[in-house]
């Protein structure tokens, strides 16, 4: 759980980091001393701006990506088609629950989203009649996680 939160906001860091110094620095050296070579101005307020939207896309905006990532992918796992290969969309579905342990999301909310694919990849499971012993236990963590779902 620590080891998920570390990941989470090193990982926001990084992004607004590598945003301020490798975009938006960087664009500001180029309009100072390229396009600009010989205008004088004071840029504190734009180097402040360009520190600000990088922060906010570093964390917000890494954020917002990985949960549409999740939903897309949980969503192409909703209805599918009959004659879909059954190995092919139950990694799927791993993938979907490995994907709750990244740092977009804080433990709480991988959490929650963790639970929500293994109760539907549960499902799955059971409408495919699936009863190998990984499967069990994907029908245990299942009912543990919502007793009256199961």
């Amino acid at each position: 759980m620590l080891f998920q939160t570390l990941k989470f906001y090193l990982a926001r860091l990084t992004v607004s980091l590598f945003l301020v110094f490798g975009v938006g620095f960087s664009s500001l050296y180029f309009f100072h001393e390229v396009a600009l070579p010989n205008v004088m101005f004071d840029d504190l307020a734009i180097q402040w701006l360009i520190f600000l939207v990088c922060l906010f896309f570093g964390f917000v905006g890494y954020g917002m990506l990985g949960e549409q990532r999740f939903y897309n992918s949980l969503h192409g796992l909703k209805n599918i088609p009959p004659k879909s290969v059954v190995g092919n969309i139950k990694n799927q579905f791993e993938n979907l629950i490995e994907f709750t342990y990244s740092s977009y999301f804080l433990p709480a909310t991988g959490k929650r989203y963790r639970n929500l694919s293994v109760l539907q990849f549960a499902d799955y499971l059971i409408s495919i009649g699936e009863e190998t012993p990984k499967a069990l236990n994907v029908y245990v963590q299942a009912f543990i996680q919502s007793p009256q779902n199961s």
